[in-house]
């Protein structure tokens, strides 16, 4: 009986050590076949979904100081160019104005309307008067902002009360005319895209839905290092094995007629195209 017990024993760790191998070589066949798959896959197909939707963010500020008088806009409303912003208290630019005006007629009354009473000295106050008028009436026309371009009130904290000062922003505007995506790809891919490769863009905003575009270029530079308001953008890498990978921005833009509720600046977007 132990002698039966034993041998029955001695051929159960033999069966379940050969099913254990069996399934190891399934499962490392699969992995090495996924594996080849993909790296197929990607010699024909590049795809990332590290990209989002970009535009530019132009800042209004104010060419002259003051206190606001008045805010005629919405937080998000769209705007065109030419729409009345914000207004500073005009007061203070007016008497300004005004107090030229005053001189001006001063110096003319008493040197009379003829040229034979005017010397060289009074044409040069004259002339030094008349400059300081005009600055005086452009600084008052300065007091009204008004949007730049066409596109939408972004994140608008600015109240009437509030004081404005000379070329601090003070109002963004979302430029609804150079909507973009920048899909950032790895080195190998970035590098070998020629610019017009037709693309499919899926937006986040947007989904279930492929959006025709085509590639505008690819950046010619990134920082190495992340720093505040750099002029080369700053792709954070990605971990390949044991090596960083580095990415290169691809600038996309949608065709002409697409149309989409989904382009939201920084919202998250996918790309991809054949090679």
């Amino acid at each position: 009986m132990a002698t039966s017990n034993n041998a029955a024993s001695g051929k159960k760790p033999a069966r379940s050590g050969g099913a254990r191998y069996a399934r190891a070589t399934w499962v490392a066949g699969i992995l090495l076949m996924g594996i080849a798959l993909y790296t197929i896959v990607g010699h024909f197909i590049a795809y990332t979904g590290d990209a989002f939707v970009q535009s530019d963010l132009v800042a209004v500020a104010p060419e002259v100081s003051g206190v606001v008088q008045s805010v005629d806009v919405q937080d998000n409303q769209r705007v065109t160019p030419g729409t009345l912003l914000a207004t500073i208290n005009p007061a203070p630019y007016q008497l300004a104005v005004d107090l030229k005006l005053k001189q001006l007629a001063g110096i003319e009354a008493a040197q009379g309307t003829s040229n034979r009473g005017r010397t060289a000295a009074t044409e040069a106050t004259l002339a030094q008067v008349r400059a300081e008028l005009a600055i005086a009436q452009y600084s008052l026309a300065r007091t009204r902002l008004t949007a730049p371009v066409s596109g939408y009130v972004n994140n608008l904290t600015v109240r009437p009360g509030a004081y404005a000062s000379a070329a601090k922003p003070l109002i963004g505007i979302i430029d609804d005319s150079r909507w973009r995506i920048v899909a950032n790809f790895k080195e190998d891919v970035a590098a070998s895209v020629p610019a017009g490769t037709r693309v499919w863009v899926w937006l986040d905003a947007d989904p279930w839905r492929l959006l025709p575009g085509r590639v505008q270029g690819v950046a010619r530079g990134i920082a190495r290092d992340q720093a505040p308001e750099a002029l080369l953008p700053y792709v954070a890498p990605t971990t390949g094995w044991i090596r960083l990978r580095r990415r290169l921005p691809v600038t996309i833009v949608l065709d002409p007629g697409v149309r989409t509720s989904g382009l939201f600046m920084g919202a998250d977007a996918r790309v991809l195209f054949f090679r």
